[in-house]
């Protein structure tokens, strides 16, 4: 109450951290229980906006960052969905392109197997998918056809956790080419 006002009822709501709900009146005992219930429901409702748009906030700022990592990453990475045990392309960062000659915009969708396994790989190649269908954490050496002829990489795959309606992974491939010859 500040007596240098006209206000002589007030209600003060709180609004968590965001601060509180201050609504005044110059009429005495202006606020009825009608008055202070549609307030807490009007605080309860802006409060859980607010608390909403900050989530959104940070899952926004998140997934930035996950995305500037995944491009900045100088190893090839894709993201692959398996659907019926087949590994399909959903996006790739700028290595796998530059490496493997193969835009995700346009190959998203495809089988990574049939962009990237040379045929006679093929059968290990189905040896991994169905390792990875199994939610089993790959790690094994591998050749891929790349823009410039055969390459061999260390490929790890990264379950997706936490999507039971879709199975992901991260394929990362690392480039030991040179550690070969």
């Amino acid at each position: 109450y500040n007596p240098e006002t006209n206000v002589q009822s007030e209600m003060i709501l709180p609004l968590r951290e965001h601060g509180v709900l201050l609504a005044g009146s110059p009429a005495a005992a202006a606020f009825d229980e009608s008055d202070v219930s549609l307030a807490k429901t009007l605080t309860a409702t802006a409060t859980a906006a607010l608390e909403r748009i900050e989530r959104t906030e940070a899952l926004g700022l998140e997934r930035h960052r996950l995305q500037t990592l995944f491009e900045m990453v100088p190893e090839p990475i894709v993201r692959i969905r398996l659907e019926d045990g087949h590994p399909v392309l959903e996006d790739g960062n700028q290595a796998f392109e530059e490496t493997f000659g193969h835009s995700v915009d346009e190959a998203a969708g495809e089988s990574i197997n049939d962009l990237i396994v040379p045929p006679d790989r093929r059968s290990a190649a189905e040896h991994i998918d169905d390792h990875v269908t199994k939610d089993q954490r790959v790690r094994k050496e591998v050749q891929r056809q790349t823009a410039d002829g055969l390459g061999d990489f260390l490929f790890r795959s990264v379950p997706v956790e936490g999507f039971e309606e879709r199975d992901e992974y991260f394929g990362i491939y690392i480039d030991i080419s040179e550690l070969k010859t």
